[in-house]
């Protein structure tokens, strides 16, 4: 997966609820939050939120860092421009 270039600082982290049952990403395109369910936060498992504020699909990996509080660093893709990136260079 290829890294979007993120406008906001938030959308490189990771947190958890005060509950503990979610971890909370925000979107690289309006740094809107984004709850997921534990069981889905899971290093290499992906996942496609939806930014709450536009409808913008995204592709979400969360990858195991042992340099950020969380232990996980979601790294973003916007599954439209790589299927545009892809007809363009055919």
């Amino acid at each position: 997966m290829s890294e979007a270039a993120g406008k906001h600082p938030n959308s490189e982290r990771v947190g958890t609820v005060p509950e503990g049952d979610a971890v909370v990403v925000c979107t690289p395109c309006h740094g809107a939050r984004v709850f997921l369910p534990l069981d889905e936060a899971v290093p290499g498992m992906v996942l496609d939120p939806v930014c709450p504020r536009d409808g913008r699909k995204w592709l979400l990996e969360l990858v195991a860092d042992d340099y950020v509080e969380s232990g996980l660093r979601p790294v973003w893709t916007d599954p439209k421009r790589d299927s545009e990136d892809e007809v363009e260079g055919r």
